[in-house]
């Protein structure tokens, strides 16, 4: 589960976008607006549980 900010100027959209292309398994969610980060745990809780929490690297 990758989260970013559009507006971030630290950790830039285009970063997390690269990562969510080489991790395996990686789901990424942008959010444009401060209602939307009140979501992030409810995201992560779902992700968790469609993946039971497991990552299987490919090699």
């Amino acid at each position: 589960m990758i989260l970013t900010w559009d507006s971030d100027p630290v950790h830039p959209v285009e970063t997390a976008q690269r990562l969510a292309e080489v991790i395996p398994g990686a789901q990424l969610h942008i959010s444009t607006h401060a209602e939307d980060v009140t979501g992030w745990a409810g995201r992560t809780v779902e992700f968790l549980r469609r993946t039971n929490g497991e990552v299987t690297p490919e090699l």
